[in-house]
């Protein structure tokens, strides 16, 4: 199962019907972030908070930590050929990002989903 929407409408069950649902699933990919890890809180901690969650699951789970996405610079293409500036939130300006496809986290998460594995996974090399 690739989480975030739905492995989200898991959650929001009662405790019982929680139990219930996780002991049906063979394995989880989740879609993470890159900064699910930081130690002080930031915009991305609702991920580190959902890995926290689903990291006590009873069965085998992913966590995918992809880079940016290269589809987010779509938004910045018109506003660059009127300004001649491209703007960025991604500080500091200087500091390489790595960037990648959403296709290709699609095609990461479901070899992952053809794996065997156990336990916890933290998936960011490939990413």
């Amino acid at each position: 199962m690739i989480c975030q929407l739905s492995l989200l409408c898991v959650l929001r069950l009662p405790p019982v019907g929680y139990a219930n649902a996780a002991a049906h699933l063979g394995k989880v990919v989740c879609l993470s972030t890159i900064g699910a890890q930081a130690t002080q809180s930031n915009l991305l901690t609702q991920l580190q908070i959902l890995e926290q969650v689903l990291g006590d699951l009873p069965m085998p789970i992913a966590f995918l930590r992809p880079a940016w996405f290269m589809e987010n610079a779509a938004w910045d293409v018109a506003p660059a050929r009127e300004s001649g500036i491209i703007q960025s939130f991604l500080e500091p300006l200087d500091k390489p990002v790595p960037m990648i496809a959403t296709a290709d986290i699609g095609r990461v998460a479901s070899e992952l989903l053809q794996q065997t594995w156990s336990g916890r996974r933290i998936v960011t090399g490939l990413l």
